[in-house]
């Protein structure tokens, strides 16, 4: 009797194993994130805060500052009346991963 139970048991875990790859692995799509550009209104750094176009928008704690090609920034740098690209975490959010100063 307790050889049947391994053997089944054996079976059933080698069963789902190859089963497993089968299924398909999908996971719902997500909205793609698109820029924005704006113009800023104002900053506020220890708040790590941007309002631009009427929005405000914050920092995470990861955000990248730059200008092009490959300069970093401090959040100190931008002043009201630049135009920026907004680069936010998640489509429709406020909080900003990366921040890139573009021309006038």
């Amino acid at each position: 009797m307790q050889g049947f139970r391994h053997k089944a048991a054996v079976a059933l875990l080698k069963g789902l194993v190859l089963a497993a790859p089968v299924v398909p692995a999908t996971a719902p799509a997500a909205d793609a994130v698109e820029p924005v550009i704006a113009r800023i209104e104002s900053v506020d750094v220890p708040a790590r805060t941007i309002r631009a176009d009427g929005v405000d928008y914050s920092l995470s704690g990861r955000a990248v500052l730059t200008l092009p090609p490959k300069k970093r920034l401090g959040l100190s740098d931008l002043k009201p009346g630049m135009r920026v690209e907004l680069m936010p975490a998640k489509a429709g959010a406020t909080v900003v991963n990366r921040v890139v100063l573009l021309p006038d």
